[in-house]
């Protein structure tokens, strides 16, 4: 195991978003769905089929989890990670860089929690993930991270659209998921596009893909849906496998809040943790595999 790495200080153009784009994505996914055409969707990493980089800011659950278990009450329930993975030919190949920010008590120097962070957040969300000596990981770059929440800067939900979605991988429609309930087809049409992504792609059929829905209102069927895999299907073209979707998944309203079960409390476990890639939600499910390929047949 890479021994642990010495917190490195970062000015902010070392910090800032272009370095975490890497080389984009070893797999994709998303969808929201709105008048604007909804954002897509996709995967391709075994265990997550998620986005590597995305996989590894499973960091970003760490504070809430450290508020809640931290006896000394050191940590505060604000922070955020960035993670630059290196990818070639579309698969990530090393862990380059991860930065931490996580808010704290007045009296706490963040150095002092290096080798408890090291230890309990960044190594256990890198497994599976490839890394080595070289890993630079960068505390709290803008000093001390006292003032967090709404009365800082995270805003009245503290949800940025791209970290509930897939960061930088995907575009995003623009609407929100936090706050709408599943009428709503920014939240509910983004869950089901990352349905029929997944089943795509547990079913043999593409090894990545982009599923995209665009609604109107007062339109219950959408008016498009687009897929897109990337050269990587195996047997069929990308509008055939369209139409497939459609014979597939009820893509209504209606249908997506019967198929994916979404009348019920459920939502508030996507405040920690984001709210894809876990399996204790309807939308991770793999129940239409079959009937896609048979569709498609």
């Amino acid at each position: 195991m890479p021994e642990k790495p010495t917190p490195t200080p970062c000015p902010a153009s070392t910090c800032s978003a272009a370095d975490f784009l890497a080389r984009a994505s070893a797999a994709l996914e998303n969808a929201g769905a709105s008048e604007t055409p909804a954002a897509p969707s996709s995967l391709s990493l075994p265990a997550w089929l998620k986005p590597g980089s995305l996989a590894i800011c499973c960091l970003k659950t760490w504070p809430i989890c450290f508020t809640i278990n931290d006896e000394q009450k050191r940590f505060g329930p604000d922070g955020k990670a960035m993670v630059i993975v290196e990818y070639e030919d579309d698969r990530p190949v090393r862990v380059a860089r991860i930065v931490v920010s996580f808010q704290h008590a007045p009296e706490v120097d963040p150095t002092d929690l290096t080798e408890l962070i090291w230890q309990e957040v960044v190594l256990s969300a890198l497994k599976g993930m490839p890394y080595d000596d070289s890993l630079e990981l960068i505390l709290n770059p803008g000093g001390h991270f006292v003032l967090g929440g709404p009365d800082a800067d995270t805003g009245l939900t503290g949800r940025k659209l791209a970290v509930d979605a897939y960061g930088p991988f995907v575009p995003t429609g623009g609407g929100a998921f936090s706050g709408k309930d599943p009428t709503k087809l920014d939240r509910s049409g983004a869950y089901m596009a990352r349905c029929v992504a997944k089943n795509i792609v547990a079913s043999g059929i593409a090894q990545r893909c982009q599923v995209t829905l665009t609604y109107a209102i007062g339109m219950a069927k959408p008016l498009a849906v687009e897929v897109d895999t990337f050269g990587t299907g195996l047997l069929c073209e990308d509008d055939c496998l369209a139409v497939a979707v459609q014979t597939a998944f009820d893509l209504t309203p209606a249908g997506i809040i019967t198929e994916l079960d979404l009348q019920r409390p459920i939502y508030a476990r996507t405040a920690v943790g984001g709210h894809f890639g876990r399996e204790d939600f309807p939308w991770e499910k793999l129940d239409r595999t079959g009937l896609l390929m048979a569709t498609i047949r």
